[in-house]
């Protein structure tokens, strides 16, 4: 009989110990659900909101993927800084056959080529060089048939193509009035190149655009803009500027460096929302971890291979680096535990209300991702991705951020 009552009361205390448990998980559940006002904000999407030691403050379709938009920039922000260290300097290479007296430029995808940094190069090159016949451009670093998904074919900004020898981005700003085209920036001169162009395309406005989709327009206008500015230096140039990759039995040479250091790009890039510029990082690491010239598969294997032993980043979706393509898909989850990795290089995010965050946006795409510092919690880790036609971030994140403060 006391055996019986022992075993009878131990029974008592294991189904009391679980529905204890039971209880306590079911109200744990409860807490991290969120309201339903904000759910009536969400047609299709994911929110989660933790802090720095993975506990789940607020959570919603937190592991479901969804198509990210530029937060996925903090993921290949991390990536490039992972494998290029936060000194890295971009560079470009300058050849000088003594014979022919031609000068040959090397491209390997500078993010940040502009026209200060044109000047900069012409005056060095004025120091060696008082006489040049041809100005030839090597952009063989890169794959001449890069198309990077999501880009479409207008004279946007947003629409440049990559390329491993590019100036400005890949853009100009000019203006058409009166008959006659004109620069609209003072650095940088107007060329024949592009005056040629904008004939072409009848342009008529007064904006910033893209150099179009020809192959070979980018490095043609860099060299283009190149013997302009070495002419601003004095140089007598003779011949005229074309493709030509550099003979291998060139050996005098010179390495410029750029003035910006990876960790200096990426703020920037972050900043300005820049899809060229990532996914020319993105680019220039795939052609230095297997070969040239650079493409996005090869871009793609590298950033798999860096993540494949990471139980919760080994299945991310991924096509390219700046969140313009649809087939890139991230997880809530995910994406806080890239904001915990990301976290040493956090002030690389632009600042929004009162945090830290990158936004990212599409069509259908309303996304938010970054750190806030809560009066409830400290610091935390949100993201928001809404993947619908009603734009309610602000109206979520202004409401959570209600909740935790």
């Amino acid at each position: 009989m006391t055996k019986i009552f022992f075993r009878l009361l131990l029974l008592f205390f294991i189904i009391n110990f679980f529905k204890i448990e039971i209880a306590a998980m079911a109200q744990k559940n409860k807490k991290n659900d969120l309201p339903i006002n904000i759910k009536k904000m969400i047609d299709n999407g994911g929110v989660l909101i933790s802090d720095k030691y993975d506990n789940i403050i607020y959570s919603y379709n937190a592991d479901t993927k969804f198509i990210p938009a530029s937060i996925i920039k903090i993921l290949t922000s991390y990536f490039a800084l992972k494998i290029l260290g936060v000194d890295f300097c971009f560079y470009t290479d300058i050849y000088f056959d003594e014979k022919t007296t031609d000068l040959f430029v090397r491209g390997y995808g500078d993010p940040f080529f502009v026209s200060e940094r044109m000047a900069e190069l012409a005056n060095e090159i004025s120091k060696k060089y008082k006489k040049i016949n041809n100005i030839y451009v090597d952009d063989s670093f890169f794959d001449d048939a890069i198309n990077i998904p999501g880009v479409s074919a207008t004279l946007n900004p947003y629409d440049t193509q990559n390329g491993a020898l590019t100036v400005n981005f890949n853009t100009v700003a000019v203006k058409y009035e009166n008959g006659e085209y004109f620069s609209n920036e003072q650095q940088t001169p107007m060329t024949e190149f592009i005056k040629k162009y904008l004939n072409s395309i009848n342009f008529k406005g007064n904006e910033r655009i893209n150099i179009g989709k020809n192959r070979d327009y980018p490095e043609l206008y860099f060299g283009e803009l190149l013997k302009e500015f070495l002419k601003q230096n004095n140089i007598e140039i003779n011949g005229t500027v074309s493709k030509k990759n550099i003979p291998g039995n060139l050996k005098n040479y010179f390495r410029f460096y750029s003035s910006e250091t990876l960790e200096s790009l990426i703020q920037k890039l972050n900043k300005y929302s820049n899809n060229f510029m990532i996914n020319q990082i993105f680019l220039y690491i795939g052609a230095l971890k297997t070969q040239a010239p650079a493409n996005l598969s090869k871009s793609v294997i590298v950033f798999k291979e860096i993540f494949k032993n990471d139980r919760i980043l080994n299945d991310i979706e991924i096509e390219e680096a700046s969140g313009l393509s649809r087939q890139n898909k991230i997880s809530c989850a995910q994406s806080n535990y890239v904001l915990k990795l990301f976290e040493q290089y956090k002030k690389l995010l632009p600042e929004r209300v009162g945090g830290l965050f990158k936004t990212g946006t599409l069509n259908g795409v309303y996304s938010i991702s970054g750190y806030y510092n809560s009066k409830k919690y400290g610091d935390v880790y949100i993201t928001i991705i809404l993947n619908q036609q009603r734009n309610t971030r602000q109206k979520i994140l202004d409401e959570l951020l209600k909740l935790i403060d």
